[in-house]
C-alpha cells in the first residue's frame, strides 16, 4: 500500500489503528481525515515538511479564520487545536497534533483499514507516557485478509469520521463518566499495585 499511493499527493498518511469496530465499511481500506498514529506510515514527501511546532503567524491564522474547525469539524478539530497550542506553550510534547495540522493544511488524507490492526501495548503499564486510563481505546487486533482490493477513487467515508468523533470526540455525558470512572479505576489499580510490590521487597 504504501507503493501504491507513494506519488498521490492526495493521500498523507497510513494507519493500522480502526477505533470503530462496530461500523462495517465493507472494504478492505477506507479513506478518511481521521490522524490517528498507532501503526502509523508515511512517505518522506510528506514528512520532509513536518515540524514539531508551527510559528506564531500560523498559529495566528489558525485561530483567525478557525481553519482547523472548518475541516474536521467542531470536536475534532478544537481538539487538534488545543493540542497545538499545548505544543506551542510547552505544556505537551505531542508530536501527533503537528503531523494533524500537516495533513490537514495539505487537504491530504488518510488510509484506515476496514477493520482494527493495532494493539497499543502501552495500556496499563507503569512506564506509559500518555496511555494510563484510556481503556476505552483498547480493541481486538485483527489481520487483512490478501490480496487486498486496491479502491479505484479517493474519497472520504464520511460516516466513519462521524462515528469516530461522535465516540471520542463530542462532548458526551454518558461517555465522560465511563471515562471518568475507568480512569479513576485504572489509577486505583495501579497505586495498589505498587503498593502491594512494595510490601512483597
Amino acid at each position: 500500500m504504501l507503493e501504491w499511493y507513494k506519488d498521490d499527493e492526495r493521500i498523507g498518511m497510513i494507519t493500522g489503528c480502526n477505533l470503530c469496530p462496530d461500523y462495517d465499511c465493507g472494504r478492505d481500506y477506507i479513506f478518511s481525515k481521521i490522524t490517528e498514529i498507532w501503526g502509523w506510515a508515511t512517505w518522506r514527501r510528506v514528512w520532509k515538511n513536518y515540524r514539531i511546532s508551527i510559528t506564531d503567524e500560523e498559529m495566528k491564522e489558525l485561530a483567525d479564520t478557525r481553519y482547523l474547525r472548518n475541516y474536521w469539524g467542531r470536536w475534532y478539530g478544537d481538539t487538534i487545536m488545543k493540542g497545538l497550542i499545548d505544543v506551542k506553550l510547552e505544556r505537551c510534547s505531542a508530536w501527533s497534533y503537528s503531523l494533524s495540522y500537516l495533513i490537514a493544511t495539505n487537504n491530504q488524507l488518510v488510509i484506515v483499514p476496514g477493520h482494527n490492526l493495532i494493539t497499543n501495548i502501552g495500556f496499563e503499564r507503569e512506564d506509559a507516557t500518555n496511555t494510563a486510563g484510556k481503556s476505552r481505546y483498547v480493541f481486538p487486533d485483527g489481520e487483512l485478509e490478501f490480496p487486498i482490493a486496491r479502491r479505484s477513487g479517493c474519497s472520504v467515508d464520511y460516516e466513519y469520521d462521524k462515528q469516530y468523533v461522535d465516540a471520542y470526540h463530542k462532548e458526551n455525558p454518558v461517555q465522560f463518566v465511563y471515562s471518568f470512572v475507568v480512569s479513576h479505576y485504572l489509577d486505583w489499580k495501579k497505586d495498589r499495585q505498587r503498593r502491594k510490590k512494595g510490601c512483597q521487597k
